[in-house]
């Protein structure tokens, strides 16, 4: 049987170190209680409820980011999935976006795009 552990957070808005630490204990958490997939909330990077295009810049990271080889390394043969806004360079603009990613292997599973504005 497969055990999912829903991990709830309280992200600090803006804060991603601290943040990081949070989203690291608690899929070390749930991994050590048996937990074979650990999912965590939208925008547990950042927290939730940027104010303007400026603040979810500041907040957003980019996919290779080593911040998610730590988190990898808490999953160790589970999975975890985990939402964060993403810092996108186009050609045209420069976007964020929410993304899904399971922090192990790195392998999307949902990106919902949303453009924020122009550099």
């Amino acid at each position: 049987m497969t055990r999912i552990a829903c991990c709830q957070l309280d992200p600090v808005l803006g804060d991603l170190d601290a943040n990081s630490g949070l989203i690291e204990s608690a899929v070390a958490d749930a991994v050590g209680a048996g937990a074979d997939i650990v999912v965590l909330p939208e925008l547990a990077t950042s927290g939730y409820m940027f104010a303007d295009g400026d603040e979810a810049r500041v907040a957003s990271l980019p996919a290779t980011d080593p911040r998610f080889a730590k988190w990898s390394g808490a999953v160790s043969d589970s999975l975890a999935v985990l939402g964060f806004s993403e810092w996108v360079r186009m050609e045209t603009c420069t976007t964020v976006r929410r993304s899904s990613i399971p922090a192990d292997r790195l392998r999307s599973t949902a990106r919902h795009t949303c453009g924020i504005g122009r550099d």
